[in-house]
């Protein structure tokens, strides 16, 4: 999912539409003019697009079709970029903790918008039969493509399939951040990425080259015949370079100011904790935080970390635009009120009718959680049921609305106390949104406000280096203010790094809403349905959506109780035992799998894992493989003991065509990327000669 917005600003008029670089398919485009060595595919974006994410696609396709019109996507992206050295393909794993309310927001909003049709996006989930099935196509797939396309014979294919832990695009990046990090890798390594994900942007970004284009299907065309288009990282890099250099404020490190940058989209929106009020793309304010960032005195992050004391010093500047905001929204509330009709849903709806769309007036956010939308009142009037269909400009393939959309939900009182206008908009927030008295409890913005800050860390981590822990998450629906934050002293991070990822079962228990208990061991689902369940508290039948400002639910607040882990998993200790053996192998944690042929110049040190001495090499006494014996590939490797391995000359056959081959010559190995401990700084200083030569236009 993303930044909400971030994608669409980016590529305006007024921003930097030039870092987009059409993409044809006729073997002479600008994209055959580069070569690139890796290719890396988001393969849940893939399914998403083939499926028809948005609710208004008319797609529907059943399990097999879909899996073949995935081989089908590949086989196009890799014609396109065509790699020389590896292709990588991640799936979804299981998630932070810190993701777990986001992907419960998203299940929970599916059930209430759920269609008739063929394929449920609830298999699209680490830990279901559809995965698993995929897996294991996707295995029979490379092998093919391997042992009859030369251009897959000359590359070493990963696979990293749901059951290893983590987001696709995150896993792409730790390997991409990891082969970095080696004292033999090649600067010039040319990283291609297929997403539609705006944190793939972000997360290039931090990946620290010029080297890098991402893919992505052009959501400026709307035909049958999808056309990519790739976003140029290096010259986007070059213009944030521009747009946020200061001279003579403070030591000018480019680097570091893309770090800050990427900081400050954390705090208009991510899938991890909610975005600071009033800072969004979507509000066209983005600009004041660079501008504010420009008259600061330092850098706010280095290294993956925080500076908090540049940021306590930025963020107070920030409260004072953000009370401006506040002020200039609540002068306008007024005025639109003496000019304004008494709002009426009727007059509304009858207006409608009759072809004669009123003008609706959107007033100030209502802030109180209690007057949200109910989920399961299908009476209840949305916003968008009521306005005119072309005041709702929608992107369909990337699902961000290219209109600004409203301030508030619509609302027309002017007592309405909910408003965050006037003198006393800290005290209402907080009042409405947390439903707590300052008066009686002034500490708790700091509380608030300490728990965001951890949450910065966290992210930031998350970001540089990878997961700095699975049991993390932000405790709130709703943000502090920015003045709530310059006025901390001090904040105590400390982050569980020996904690561990839920298991893909064990998440889908987190995720689902009680109407989904099927997707689950039939042991396991009374812990959802039954109510004398020590975590029923977690599967509410009816629950609000705080729409807080905007026009579609998916956008709003969604009022769902945050799953404990250490609660879900005593709940589970009774009925663990219940599991079969396919349940059980679809519960796993997995390694990534790696695919070698037999005339690759690299295989011997691969094969002789399988020679006599076979059982030496395992999970626990793995091979480790060096850069510059291995094509720019390092990381550690062992035994393929799963019961999908096919040995060298054993037959395989075309997922898709049947088509049989006697003779497999492609090998498969079981795969660990090394954990990154690295400094970012000292790899961008030591990687930055190798960065110069590429030609950023």
């Amino acid at each position: 999912m993303g930044i909400p917005g971030l994608s669409s600003w980016l590529t305006k008029p007024e921003n930097y539409p030039d870092i987009i670089i059409p993409c044809e398919e006729d073997g002479q485009s600008a994209s055959r003019s580069v070569k690139f060595d890796n290719l890396y595919l988001d393969m849940n974006e893939i399914i998403y697009l083939l499926i028809g994410s948005d609710s208004s696609s008319p797609i529907q396709k059943e399990e097999n079709e879909i899996i073949q019109s995935v081989f089908v996507s590949i086989d196009r992206i890799f014609s396109i970029v065509r790699p020389q050295k590896l292709l990588y393909m991640a799936l979804d794993g299981v998630a932070p903790m810190a993701k777990m309310n986001d992907l419960r927001k998203g299940r929970f909003l599916h059930f209430k918008k759920q269609e008739n049709k063929c394929f449920d996006t609830n298999l699209i989930k680490s830990g279901t039969p559809f995965m698993s099935k995929l897996s294991n196509c996707l295995q029979d797939y490379i092998r093919y493509r391997m042992n009859t396309d030369p251009a897959w014979r000359s590359i070493k294919v990963i696979l990293s399939n749901a059951n290893v832990p983590g987001e696709g695009e995150h896993k792409i990046m730790d390997y991409i951040r990891q082969q970095r990090a080696e004292p033999d890798y090649d600067p010039a390594t040319y990283h291609v990425v297929y997403s539609a994900d705006s944190d793939v942007i972000l997360l290039a970004l931090t990946i620290h080259t010029n080297y890098f284009r991402i893919l992505r299907i052009s959501p400026s065309i709307d035909t049958e015949l999808q056309r990519y288009e790739f976003i140029n990282l290096a010259k986007l890099r070059t213009n944030l370079e521009n747009d946020l250099k200061v001279p003579d404020i403070f030591q000018w490190n480019p680097e570091r100011a893309i770090d800050d940058w990427v900081f400050l989209c954390f705090l208009a929106g991510n899938d991890f904790f909610p975005n600071l009020p009033l800072i969004e793309f979507y509000r066209k304010n983005m600009n004041f935080l660079r501008d504010i960032y420009k008259e600061s005195s330092g850098y706010l992050t280095e290294n993956g970390q925080l500076n908090m004391n540049h940021l306590k010093k930025f963020l107070t500047r920030v409260a004072g635009k953000q009370v401006e905001i506040f002020e200039k929204e609540d002068q306008g509330h007024n005025q639109a009120n003496n000019n304004q009709p008494a709002f009426s849903i009727d007059s509304v709806k009858d207006q409608l009718s009759r072809g004669n769309p009123t003008t609706i007036y959107l007033g100030p956010p209502r802030m109180n959680p209690q007057r949200a939308v109910p989920i399961s009142k299908k009476e209840a009037v949305k916003p968008s049921s009521i306005l005119p269909k072309n005041s709702r400009q929608r992107d369909q393939r990337y699902g961000e609305i290219e209109q600004e959309p409203s301030e508030v939900l619509i609302n027309n009182d002017s007592n309405d106390s909910a408003r965050l206008g006037g003198k006393s908009w800290h005290k209402k927030y907080y009042r409405e949104k947390f439903n707590i008295d300052l008066s009686a409890s002034k500490e708790f913005p700091t509380e608030v406000a300490q728990d965001y800050v951890r949450g910065l860390h966290w992210i930031l981590q998350y970001y540089f280096k990878g997961v700095p822990s699975w049991d993390w998450y932000y405790p709130h629906h709703y943000a502090p203010f920015a003045c709530d934050i310059s006025n901390l002293k001090d904040v105590s991070v400390v982050f569980n790094k020996t904690s561990k990822p839920l298991k893909p079962l064990e998440q889908l228990l987190a995720i689902f809403p009680p109407q989904y208990a099927n997707y689950l061991p039939k042991q396991w689902q009374q812990l959802m349905l039954d109510k004398e369940s020590p975590i029923i508290d977690f599967y509410p039948s009816d629950f609000k959506i705080d729409l807080n400002g905007k026009r579609e639910e998916s956008q709003g607040v969604t009022l769902l109780p945050f799953v404990n882990k250490e609660d879900l998993l005593q709940a589970l200790e009774s009925v663990y035992s219940t599991l079969t053996l396919e349940e059980e192998k679809r519960n796993r944690h997995g390694y990534d799998r790696l695919f070698i042929h037999t005339k690759n110049p690299c295989y011997k040190q691969f094969s002789t894992l399988y020679d006599n001495n076979e059982n030496q090499i395992t999970e626990t006494n793995p091979f480790h493989i060096l850069t510059k014996l291995n094509e720019g590939i390092t990381g550690k490797i062992w035994v393929d003991n799963d019961d999908t391995f096919v040995r060298i000359d054993a037959p395989i056959e075309d997922p898709i065509t049947k088509k049989k081959i006697k003779n497999n010559q492609v090998l498969s190995v079981n795969y660990r990327n090394l954990r990154f401990h690295g400094d970012c700084n000292d790899i961008k200083d030591r990687l930055n000669e190798g960065d110069q030569a590429i030609n950023k236009n």
